[in-house]
């Protein structure tokens, strides 16, 4: 009792200021009392955006312990993109052919995914693969990349930096996810060391920017490292093959010769006989 006679002792003024002080002590209890947590958002999708949905086929069976299925026969093989698939393109039809693949060529010199404005690449993969219907498609490009690209945004974006890679990525997604149409396999050839340091470093961006593409289907895709083969420790010329040191690249710096392309196609072989069987095999 002793406080509130004290307090009732007070001035009408200093007890009005109390009575307003505890209102707002009151109230701001019952908001304390009343809040809710913070509500935690996931991110949405813009306007017209899609992820594509994930699906058994996106798994590797041995990864979660289930049998592996049966390899898929590879009857149709698309070999596209500019003039580094040439000739592999041959190298792959002589090596396959034979045992009843049908293998298809759709090469476009001086093209390139980032060469819009000379040749839609995305466009081109959706009338190649209406055509053929590939079970398998290699892709191998970048003789003629680094061209400015539009983002997302919408604004036209210089190479070589992330926005420019995300621009590439998003183009190569599409390519892809046009391939994988018909259920089968995509193998892109990551671009090996150019005797041009700027055209080298370009490569690496976009070897990148594929693989990042890729990622929603590793199971599906393959990025077969050509660097690895050719350029492991920076470019060269030649190389050991079969215990010779053999010439592997074209005057240019750029492009395989006859040797390195049958190079590159005995690995690229072997990889489409681990995921396929032949035809009657």
């Amino acid at each position: 009792m002793r406080d509130v006679v004290q307090c009732s002792a007070l001035p009408v003024r200093s007890r009005l200021l109390v009575a307003a002080l505890l209102a707002l002590a009151f109230a701001a209890g019952a908001l304390v009392r009343g809040a809710r947590a913070p509500e935690i958002r996931t991110g949405s999708l813009a306007r017209g955006e899609q992820f594509p949905p994930v699906t058994a086929a996106w798994f590797d069976p041995a990864s979660i312990g289930a049998p592996a299925p049966r390899p898929r026969v590879l009857r149709n093989l698309l070999v596209t993109g500019d003039s580094m698939s040439q000739p592999l393109n041959t190298d792959l039809y002589l090596a396959l052919h034979e045992h009843g693949v049908h293998v298809y060529s759709d090469l476009h010199f001086g093209g390139g995914i980032s060469k819009d404005f000379v040749f839609d690449w995305p466009r081109e993969a959706t009338a190649a693969t209406r055509q053929y219907r590939p079970d398998a498609t290699v892709v191998f490009i970048g003789a003629n990349e680094g061209f400015p690209l539009r983002a997302a945004n919408g604004r036209m974006v210089n190479c070589c930096g992330p926005h420019w890679a995300a621009a590439y990525a998003n183009r190569a997604r599409s390519m892809t996810a046009t391939y994988l149409r018909y259920g089968g396999r995509v193998y892109w050839i990551a671009v090996p060391a150019l005797r041009d340091a700027r055209r080298t470093a370009i490569g690496r961006v976009i070897n990148e920017a594929v693989r990042v593409a890729f990622e929603p289907w590793r199971r599906q895709v393959r990025q077969i490292d050509a660097g690895a083969i050719f350029t492991p420790d920076g470019y060269r010329d030649s190389m050991p093959v079969n215990g010779v040191d053999t010439v592997v690249r074209k005057p240019d710096g750029m492009h395989l010769n006859d040797a390195g392309s049958q190079v590159l196609a005995d690995a690229v072989t072997a990889q489409l006989l681990t995921d396929f069987t032949l035809p009657g095999g």
